[in-house]
């Protein structure tokens, strides 16, 4: 990752020490609670899922006890291109000579969903309103009051980061997305998502489908109607 972030033309940063999974006793963690986990999402999470959660706001502990105005968050498995750092500039000055409330920019999205409003462009790229904010995290860029507002609220994990993060970003409409995506990820096979035994270990309650469908029914609902907002705003403002 450091020779990746040299390549890329980034000048300083900061490595986090990950959370082990395998090294917390979930029955003991504050932060966690199966019963309430599984009341909210149908099902428990994996012990890799809720240090993947802790190693992300530790991450954004660092951040927000630094006196950057932003801050970029790679997972270790994210291929880094050569001259990120003069693309997010370009980025990051293009927004800031906006009239647009945004909290965070997904750099890493696997693909972009229809309910995305174009705002902006540079070097190829486009810069959009996720109103069905992306899931992953492996190339967020944070600002200093959506890290703030994240650590605040949502301490208490009751879903996997990625998604926690979504819903936020759905709710509150400030979410980015860069396309195509300058961030990718290696092709490895994560703890969280390695397949076979791993995966049955969850503890689904039986309302776990339900649950879900009501979830992801609730989210297109609320990002379609902050769809239309932005769009009625941006007519009217014209």
């Amino acid at each position: 990752m450091e020779a990746r972030l040299r390549d890329a033309g980034f000048k300083t940063w900061q490595r986090i020490e990950a959370c082990d999974g395998q090294k917390l006793d979930l029955a003991s963690f504050d932060a966690y609670s199966d019963n309430d986990t599984a009341a909210t999402i149908g099902r428990s999470l994996l012990k890799s899922e809720v240090a993947c959660y802790q190693s992300h706001l530790a991450s954004l502990d660092a951040f927000l006890s630094s006196d950057a105005d932003h801050a970029i968050i790679f997972e270790d498995d994210a291929l880094v291109p050569e001259n990120l750092a003069q693309l997010l500039e370009g980025i990051v000055q293009t927004l800031d000579g906006m009239d647009l409330d945004w909290d965070v920019v997904h750099l890493g999205a696997l693909n972009i969903n229809q309910m995305s409003s174009r705002v902006a462009a540079f070097a190829g790229h486009e810069i959009c309103v996720a109103h069905f904010f992306p899931i992953r995290m492996h190339a967020i860029l944070w600002t200093r009051p959506a890290a703030e507002r994240f650590v605040q609220r949502y301490r208490r994990i009751l879903m996997p980061v990625d998604k926690q993060l979504s819903e936020d970003m759905i709710r509150s409409g400030t979410g980015l997305v860069v396309w195509p995506s300058p961030v990718t990820q290696e092709g490895l096979e994560s703890d969280i998502e390695a397949s076979g035994g791993r995966r049955k270990t969850f503890k689904k309650r039986w309302n776990e489908p339900l649950l879900r469908w009501r979830r992801k029914k609730r989210n297109k609902e609320i990002a379609a109607e902050q769809m239309l907002q932005f769009e009625k705003a941006r007519r009217d403002g014209a």
